[in-house]
């Protein structure tokens, strides 16, 4: 999970339009859900333009997959869960995104407009599984004590990173003050 603050043209668009991220995971993981929304209606509008089994219809029917699981990734990512949250909806992503590619292998001749594809909609069907867990027990059944331990001790080193650069800053002013303070004197006397 990104701890600086958050920069660029998506970030700037973001604080301009929807409020102050105070993370990169934030702006991150609603550009995520944007786009997840994006493949969602795209993939209709390709279903509905093309004709049955062909392989546009493919795409359309894997833009339409494909958007359940981004929209709930950019969820778990934007929220600020624990790493191996984030971690396992990756996984389940992948799952989903192999569902999709193995799609592309057996349609049309492999789908049945019926049933589908037993294998694709296993992988599928697991990918999903796996990012609703993620997004849901696994920050449930994770430890926050230590969760917070840690991240308090990441703070706590940021925070002392801080002072120690603020203390040589004003250790080098000092040093121009007494140096210019001397000049002046000299230039007095």
């Amino acid at each position: 999970m990104g701890d600086t603050k958050p920069n660029g043209p998506l970030a700037d668009l973001y604080e301009g339009r929807i409020g102050t991220p105070t993370t990169d995971d934030e702006v991150q993981g609603y550009w995520i859900f944007s786009l997840g929304v994006i493949l969602g209606v795209l993939g209709v509008v390709v279903f509905a333009l093309t004709d049955p089994r062909t392989t546009a219809r493919a795409v359309g029917y894997a833009l339409v997959a494909l958007s359940p699981p981004t929209v709930m990734i950019g969820a778990i990512v934007r929220f600020p869960l624990k790493r191996s949250a984030t971690t396992l909806g990756l996984l389940g992503g992948l799952l989903t995104l192999a569902a999709v590619a193995y799609f592309f292998v057996v349609f049309p001749d492999g789908w049945s407009r019926s049933t589908g594809n037993e294998v694709v909609n296993a992988l599928y069907a697991a990918g999903i599984v796996v990012i609703g867990l993620a997004g849901t027990i696994v920050p449930l059944i994770t430890d926050p004590v230590r969760d917070d331990y840690e991240r308090m001790q990441a703070e706590t080193a940021s925070t002392a990173a801080e002072r120690d650069e603020t203390a040589t800053e004003l250790e080098e002013a000092r040093s121009e003050l007494d140096a210019t303070a001397a000049d002046l004197a000299d230039a007095e006397a």
